[in-house]
């Protein structure tokens, strides 16, 4: 079983390579960026406002620059995969929204929801996946999503293609 970690702003508990590491030195914290600081670690989601609230945090005082060099991470990481999604909408290869990833669950590898998705439909798709063997990632807001497929909101996408969702599920380690 993975390595489960608990984000110290939102709370939400992911596996402990999607979030950013952060280690306290006096009274400082600082970004580890390899993972190896031989300190305790307090986890952070890589979310625009997990890190505002983080820049925020009267308890937490981080340094300007690696707030700066988390951002720009966090960045270069959305642009890989809304660049991968963007390059895959033609092909039928994907599928979105709640009616249609439903119906193609049974030839979907992967499902990526966005990171504002209701409750409710979160917690649908959270069982299908589970039911059916399906890694579930979580990436972007609905807006993002859904300027991939030149749609106002997008809440889920589907790959459905093998090789494609086993790539992605490796990179969003």
């Amino acid at each position: 079983m993975p390595v489960e970690r608990t984000c110290i702003i939102c709370r939400k508990k992911e596996e402990k390579k999607t979030f950013f590491r952060l280690c306290q030195r006096e009274e400082k914290y600082y970004w580890d960026k390899t993972g190896k600081a031989q300190a305790r670690g307090y986890y952070v989601c890589p979310e625009k406002e997990c890190l505002g609230q983080l820049a925020k945090h009267k308890k937490i005082k981080m340094e300007m620059q690696d707030l700066y060099e988390m951002g720009k991470e966090m960045e270069k990481r959305e642009k890989n995969y809304m660049n991968v999604f963007q390059i895959m909408k033609h092909s039928n290869a994907l599928s979105f929204g709640m009616k249609m990833v439903l119906e193609e669950m049974e030839h979907t590898h992967l499902l990526v929801l966005a990171t504002d998705i209701s409750e409710k439909y979160a917690r649908q798709l959270q069982q299908q996946a589970r039911e059916k063997n399906i890694p579930l990632k979580y990436f972007g807001k609905k807006e993002d999503l859904g300027k991939i497929f030149g749609k106002e909101e997008v809440t889920v996408i589907a790959v459905k293609d093998k090789k494609m969702a086993r790539g992605l599920v490796d990179k969003m380690k």
